[in-house]
């Protein structure tokens, strides 16, 4: 492997499975479903449901799961496979973007003497938790406070798991389905399946089940790469919650740059050392 070479498409322009499902324009019935399902309604036309998610390209490395305007409800959704207590905060930087979008497309005069109407800000966490972990919780922005603030932000972090969902499954089909496909995923890698061959097992199993079948069919590949990406990302957040050795965090960086999560020189930024050592390390893994 040459020394600064990238080995790995830049993750910017990859999508989750859960944005591909519920944030795209070819599959809004599905965005429709899951609104309906949270919030009680009855909505039937997907044209009522405009998407409004950020784009990492446009606003500079800030990117949402989904966020959608429905009537007078702008309603941001993230999704989380580990529990993020900061989720309001990443709330309140989301939401200022999103209006500041909102105020512009519509020509709001922000400065002048009328009151602007804004939509509601509805902020949903999907987390796929655990049997023992509550099915729902609030999070607020104000627990973060060292003093009083009068700024708040509140994240409802719903465990879609699926002992712990409700009927929030039973109302919402391809969330059932997003559900089914995730859990089987952890069940086979719990059995020793190698992440793709997990990945692709619980894809075929959903489809014999009638669980995403045309979705999957159809998209199978991409999924496979979706999920791979999803789990490249969640191993780097792990490593660097870690406090361990510098000499376990240079091999476990190591290995990331050979399985192509990171390039050489990222990886040398990250412990501290040359792009030589990190390469020798490398070359030790091969």
């Amino acid at each position: 492997m040459a020394t600064g070479a990238k080995v790995k498409t830049n993750r910017k322009y990859k999508d989750t499975v859960f944005r591909d499902l519920f944030g795209s324009e070819e599959r809004k019935e599905n965005a429709l479903s899951l609104y309906n399902a949270l919030n009680g309604t009855h909505y039937d036309n997907p044209d009522e449901l405009e998407l409004t998610t950020l784009d990492d390209v446009l606003y500079m490395g800030l990117r949402n799961d989904v966020s959608l305007l429905v009537g007078d409800d702008l309603s941001l959704w993230e999704h989380q496979s580990t529990r993020n207590p900061n989720m309001p905060l990443r709330g309140l930087k989301y939401f200022a973007r999103l209006y500041a979008a909102h105020v512009e497309k519509n020509r709001l005069n922000e400065y002048g003497t009328r009151l602007l109407p804004l939509p509601t800000p509805r902020f949903v966490v999907f987390y796929v938790g655990g049997k023992g972990e509550p099915a729902a919780e609030a999070l607020r922005l104000s627990d973060a406070y060292e003093g009083e603030g009068a700024i708040e932000v509140t994240a409802t972090v719903i465990n879609v798991c699926s002992s712990q969902s409700g009927g929030l499954l039973s109302e919402c089909e391809p969330l059932a389905g997003y559900v089914r496909l995730v859990e089987l995923v952890r069940a086979n890698r719990s059995r020793g399946l190698p992440f793709d061959e997990a990945i692709g097992s619980a894809i075929q199993q959903c489809i014999d089940e009638g669980m995403l079948a045309d979705y999957l069919a159809w998209r199978r590949s991409n999924v496979i790469d979706m999920f791979m990406d999803e789990y490249d990302e969640e191993k780097i957040g792990a490593l660097f919650r870690e406090d361990g050795r510098q000499e376990g965090r240079e091999q476990a960086l190591a290995e990331l740059v050979r399985d192509g999560v990171l390039d050489v020189k990222d990886a040398a930024t990250r412990a501290g050392i040359s792009e030589e050592e990190i390469a020798k390390l490398v070359a030790e893994l091969a």
